[in-house]
């Protein structure tokens, strides 16, 4: 049987010409070359498989990086989108300044951080002066208060807003004609200072006025001399610090120098309304004051930390530091150290409790923008942020004006302040730690007493009135956390002997 014959047996086909030969041939050549790329896709698809498990538990390799990039992009192809709409479409053309501003404004607000801010370049022209140690304006700090109005914290010393009578406690109700109310800090801050010269017309509500009043201020260029001391007798010594910028290490070292030359034994600190400041300036306090070792721990995001250390090795007098509510940010930091390592007495009431860091940057607009990067903590490891620090002494002033945060809760040290006030002017509200039913009561006593809406709440009319009744009827010359200071320094010195 030939060849031919047996394979025609076992297919069981017609026999096949040459043309039927060669396609038989081309068909095999496709098969082939299917299943060949058939099993690269099957070892490539294994290939991925394998490699999933780097890109689910975030490996920053180059398809992780690309993906990245990819959805950043895509992020900001829509800011830019929409960006052109407005340009090419608004029904009037818009200012691409402003666009762009608002955008960043926006970017920054989104955080949600009311210790973040945008700056224009007028307002980072004002910051970067201001920590410098002097700038044009009429010398005061501010703080937004609850009801919307702009109060005045502390006024400079010799200063234009000092010379035309402005004290801690107005509230500004208008800005060169301007309605203040609402308005915030840095447009408040822009608005009042201005060229060396020149008249800035500013609307005051003072809580022991019945009326508002106007002054006007000729803007100066204000050197803000952080640093005040004097001796209060033959060995106690006071020493003020306002606020820390690039310079106040230095006026604290030459006014302690005249201090120690005076003959003194002891210290009373005043870090009340200090706001806080630069770095620099807090850390060259921190090295006269603080005994070596930590001042205080920065903890950034990724869990990282920062130790900053004081190099002072030793101190030939006793300190005790005043606080208050206004006591913030640098202020707390010096304070917290000092209470931690027991190298000072804190006397006063509840601190402001600003326990974060903000960096400040230049953007290519000669604007700016300053936003947190970190918490710090003190020496001890206490967390500062919302809590603020508690004094060693605790002593309430009741004439200190209450001022209250916009669309914040009151704090503890706020309600302890509220429950002094009422106490002063003859109400029962007892220090219970928080805004109990006693003090409501009372607060429902007041508003009745001096016909106020009854609300039991602290509204805008009910602090006015508390703060004007509280100026009229409590002596100005009287300040209790400073006699109490001096009765504890003396004491520390006395014991030291």
């Amino acid at each position: 049987m030939s060849d031919q014959g047996l394979e025609r047996e076992m297919t069981g086909t017609i026999p096949e010409t040459k043309i039927d030969v060669r396609k038989r041939q081309k068909d095999a050549i496709w098969i082939f070359a299917g299943v060949l790329l058939l099993t690269i896709a099957i070892a490539f698809n294994g290939w991925v498989m394998l490699r999933r498990p780097a890109v689910v538990q975030g490996a920053d390799g180059p398809v992780v990086s690309d993906l990245k990039q990819r959805i950043e992009e895509r992020e900001f192809a829509a800011l830019y989108q929409l960006y052109q709409h407005l340009k090419e479409e608004y029904v009037e053309e818009p200012d691409s300044s402003r666009l762009l501003e608002g955008a960043m404004i926006g970017m920054v607000d989104a955080l949600g951080d009311p210790r973040s801010h945008y700056f224009t370049p007028a307002q980072m022209r004002s910051q970067m002066e201001q920590s410098q140690g002097s700038y044009t304006g009429i010398g005061s700090t501010v703080e937004a208060a609850a009801d919307g109005f702009v109060t005045l914290i502390f006024i400079y010393p010799d200063s234009p807003a000092e010379r035309a009578g402005l004290i801690s406690g107005d509230k500004l109700l208008e800005i060169d004609g301007t309605d203040a109310k609402g308005m915030s800090l840095d447009e408040a801050v822009t608005r009042v200072k201005g060229p060396r010269g020149t008249v800035v017309k500013l609307r005051i509500l003072r809580p022991s006025e019945p009326e508002p009043f106007d002054v006007e201020i000729i803007r100066d260029l204000v050197e803000t001399i952080s640093v005040q001391s004097r001796m209060l007798d033959d060995e106690i010594g006071l020493m003020t610090i306002n606020s820390f910028t690039n310079t106040t290490g230095s006026q604290f070292a030459n006014e302690l120098q005249k201090l120690l030359d005076a003959g003194m034994k002891g210290m009373v600190l005043d870090l009340r309304n200090n706001g806080g400041g630069t770095l620099d300036g807090l850390m060259d306090v921190a090295n006269i004051l603080v005994p070596e070792g930590i001042v205080f721990t920065w903890t950034f995001r990724d869990r990282s930390s920062d130790d900053w250390y004081s190099e002072l090795k030793s101190r030939e007098y006793e300190v005790v530091v005043l606080i208050n509510g206004y006591s913030a940010s640098a202020s707390e930091v010096l304070a917290g150290a000092l209470q931690d390592r027991g190298a000072a007495k804190l006397v006063g009431v509840r601190s402001f409790g600003k326990g974060s860091a903000q960096y400040t940057y230049r953007l290519a607009n000669e604007g700016g923008v300053s936003f947190t990067v970190s918490r710090w903590v003190t020496p001890e490891g206490r967390q500062i942020e919302g809590q603020g620090l508690d004094p060693d002494i605790k002593v309430i002033d009741p004439y200190f004006p209450l001022v209250l945060e916009q669309d914040r809760p009151l704090k503890p040290g706020q309600i302890e302040l509220l429950q002094a006030k009422l106490q002063a002017l003859g109400y029962d509200a007892p220090f219970e730690g928080s805004l109990g039913e006693a003090t409501i009561e009372a607060l429902r006593a007041f508003q009745q007493d001096n016909l106020i809406y009854i609300s039991g709440t602290l509204s805008d009319d009910t602090l006015q009135v508390l703060n004007k009744l509280c100026y009229e009827r409590i002596p100005h010359e009287n300040d209790p956390q400073m006699d109490t200071a001096l009765q504890e320094i003396r004491k520390m010195v006395a014991g030291k002997d």
